[in-house]
């Protein structure tokens, strides 16, 4: 989840439920400052190419990407799985299609 500061275009960074939860267990219950537990974000120009954006998440091992704009204002977010099924997605559904249009052999008889 993307933390912002003051507006949407100001993204400090952004938080992962299992971090929260971790250190919550660790603390005993105690209250736990979201400050510390804040990740900094990716920013993904938004006229890169899916190519471009998963060598940047794979550079910086992240999952979570913030897209800007021409003016650094805040386009959205994107994931690792949005970049892939972009890139393989096509892929995918033709193999689909391919193993659907392919003709089922059927097993032989028993006995035979």
């Amino acid at each position: 989840m993307p933390v912002y500061r003051g507006s949407f275009d100001q993204v400090a960074g952004f938080l992962h439920t299992k971090d929260v939860l971790l250190r919550q267990m660790d603390a005993g219950g105690a209250p736990v400052s979201v400050r510390d537990l804040v990740r900094p974000i990716v920013s993904v120009p938004a006229q890169a190419s899916a190519d471009q954006v998963l060598v940047m998440l794979r550079e910086k091992r992240v999952q979570l990407g913030l897209v800007v704009g021409e003016r650094s204002e805040v386009v959205g977010l994107i994931t690792l799985e949005d970049v892939l099924s972009e890139v393989f997605g096509a892929l995918s559904d033709e193999l689909k299609d391919s193993l659907r249009s392919r003709p089922r052999k059927r097993p032989p008889a028993a006995g035979a």
